[in-house]
């Protein structure tokens, strides 16, 4: 294939999704089309393994032009917004495996991103273009609706050893919902090895902090009356707070050149 139309298919392809993302859809929809008559709501929800959702996928950013071409940034560089997008499908797909019950006859539970509950990236210089990736992922914890899903972010040419550092991972929070948008059920997850309690133990801890940051969120529960006079404090007396400092002193400015999603590129 012509680099120009190579390069044009790029663009048309970035305009919807990435290849890895569209991939993902794909082989979801293709795992579900068995329930495409289904008419019954989900009533038994079989036990399943970290193993049972395992996932594994290939980001060829690097062996492949066109998928490169997707992932290249203006400074030469990843889009880790793109890659962001790739870990929600692949996350989405995990949840699906794990929440599938194998009956034909009753409906696809949907499953929506709760939230990306935390992102860890170590030595960033390494995640680039000059390698491809390859991500992992299954489910570490299931609650009664909601359920956590650990991916991580390899480079290919070290998938093999021993003792491999992931160069990203990530902890993702999906939730079943019913037609009517209310919390369903979820399959509950097996620990069958030390590895799976601790990773289930990791995300039971997440999900206190997750309920309790809920708690205390102002959307739900007014300033405590501490908090009020130290608002009141800041407002009303000069230097009310002696260890605080002006919003001027930490304003910060600056300057973003922002990634169009489909290039102008033309066919040679």
């Amino acid at each position: 294939m012509a680099r120009g139309t190579r390069r044009m298919l790029s663009s048309m392809v970035s305009s919807v999704r990435t290849g890895l993302t569209a991939r993902l859809w794909q082989q979801r929809w293709d795992m579900q089309k068995y329930k495409q008559n289904a008419s019954k709501m989900q009533h038994a929800f079989p036990p399943k393994r970290p193993k049972d959702s395992f996932l594994r996928a290939e980001l060829k950013v690097r062996s492949d032009e066109l998928v490169r071409d997707q992932y290249l940034n203006f400074r030469g560089g990843l889009r880790f917004a793109l890659l962001l997008e790739d870990i929600d499908a692949f996350a989405g797909n995990i949840a699906f495996m794990h929440c599938n019950d194998g009956d034909p006859e009753t409906i696809v539970p949907t499953l929506v991103t709760a939230s990306l509950d935390r992102l860890d990236i170590h030595d960033p210089i390494t995640l680039n273009l000059g390698q491809d990736f390859v991500l992992e992922g299954n489910v570490s914890w299931a609650g009664r609706t909601s359920l956590q899903i650990d991916v991580s972010l390899f480079p290919k040419s070290e998938l093999d050893v021993s003792n491999s550092e992931h160069k990203l991972r990530c902890s993702m929070v999906f939730v079943c919902v019913d037609q009517k948008g209310k919390a369903f059920p979820i399959n509950p997850l097996i620990l069958e090895t030390p590895q799976d309690e601790k990773r289930f133990n990791e995300g039971e801890r997440a999900n206190l902090v997750r309920k309790e940051e809920r708690k205390r969120s102002l959307k739900v529960s007014p300033p405590t009356e501490e908090e009020a006079k130290i608002l009141h404090r800041a407002m009303t007396v000069p230097d009310g707070i002696p260890d605080g400092l002006p919003m001027a002193a930490v304003r910060m400015q600056s300057v973003t050149i922002m990634q169009p999603q489909a290039c102008s590129t033309s066919c040679i």
